[in-house]
């Protein structure tokens, strides 16, 4: 039995394991919209205080929005899915990414190690935060 920190409630392994299973499928919704160029539904994942860390930079849900908006994907693969579930509420999902992006009718590829944080709002999962690292295969 797994004790919340932040509400002292008790979990089990078996909610644990319902969590993580429920953001590992949002976290497959959010690249699945992109895919489908359903960009008013991704923005509804993005939590209003949403924090990006990329190479190029720390942004916030605007900028988020506007890149996913011009970001070419193709195709994804999740891979080495790894989770914290911290509380009910709370879950850091790991993993590595890779992706594939067409540009001027080019393939590119691109693989990413990615560390998210999730936190339920209502009934809802929304993405607070999201940090990518390129990996040396690129």
């Amino acid at each position: 039995m797994l004790i919340s920190a932040s509400t002292g409630s008790a979990f089990c392994a078996g909610g644990k394991d319902k969590i993580r299973d429920a953001v590992l499928t949002e976290q497959h919704r959010y690249f699945d919209l992109i895919l489908a160029k359903r960009y008013d539904d991704l923005d509804a994942i993005l939590a209003p205080e949403y924090l990006g860390t990329y190479r190029g930079g720390v942004i916030g849900k605007t900028k988020e929005s506007s890149d996913l908006r011009n970001f070419p994907l193709a195709a994804y693969k999740i891979s080495d899915e790894r989770s914290l579930v911290v509380d009910k509420k709370t879950v850091i999902m790991s993993f590595h990414l890779h992706v594939k992006v067409t540009v001027d009718s080019k393939d590119l590829f691109e693989d990413d190690n990615i560390c998210c944080v999730w936190h339920k709002t209502g009934n809802k999962w929304l993405l607070v935060s999201q940090a990518a690292v390129k990996t040396d295969t690129n």
